[in-house]
């Protein structure tokens, strides 16, 4: 394991339960078992770790998508596309973080006008126009307003990653939900009828793959020394 990757495992850690502001050099260089001097060597400050750390998960996170879609017996429709989404939030608590903003995590890093948000969010697809597309090659109903379905999954999205916090009934098992969520979503977006799912395989798979290429791409960017 890399001196990059022994700090990218323990910022996972320290930056989910301490936030950005408290975590310090030293606690990282501390939990990863490196001199300060090999810190500097792998990135060139907390803040270059801090984003490399985001673009491994969301990385990673496509790439697990990418692997459950390829064995999914439904890959290609609205449901299997949302169910591999939610596993995938269920699994990365860093990737729960990133997608509510977490205040308490991200601190004041979030006024910095050249945050992660502002510096890499520029120049992916929404889920509107990745809705569109789908609806293209038939998988999702023509009638459905592609803005609005987008929307409603966003609210959901973060609802998911956030429920907890308001909420303090039992909750079913997370499996039950997410089964039902995709299910829900097929009906509400899905054909009527039976369609070949292969294109929008396709364009799937052709989506994650460009997604994950350019997120490697920004990572050795934000990555320094061997």
């Amino acid at each position: 394991m890399t001196r990059a990757d022994r700090l990218l495992r323990a910022a996972s850690d320290l930056f989910v339960r301490l936030g950005y502001e408290k975590t310090t050099v030293s606690d990282l260089t501390r939990a990863a078992g490196v001199s300060k001097g090999a810190f500097y060597l792998a990135f060139p400050s907390k803040d270059g770790l801090f984003e490399a750390l985001l673009l491994r998960e969301m990385r990673d996170y496509l790439a697990a998508a990418r692997e459950a879609l390829a064995v999914h017996p439904r890959a290609g429709s609205i449901g299997a596309l949302y169910e591999v989404a939610l596993r995938g939030l269920e699994a990365s608590p860093v990737m729960a973080v990133l997608l509510r903003r977490d205040r308490d995590v991200f601190g004041r890093y979030l006024r910095q006008p050249d945050n992660f948000f502002r510096k890499f969010g520029a120049g992916h697809q929404s889920r509107g126009e990745v809705l569109a597309q789908l609806q293209a090659v038939g998988v999702v109903r023509p009638d459905v307003d592609v803005d609005v379905a987008a929307h409603v999954m966003n609210l959901i999205s973060v609802g998911w990653v956030t429920v907890d916090e308001v909420l303090d009934t039992p909750a079913p098992p997370a499996e039950e939900v997410i089964a039902g969520l995709a299910a829900m979503m097929e009906r509400a977006l899905g054909p009527t009828q039976p369609v070949d799912l292969a294109p929008a395989r396709a364009l799937v798979d052709r989506m994650y793959a460009e997604g994950i290429a350019g997120l490697n791409a920004m990572l050795a960017q934000a990555e320094g020394g061997p």
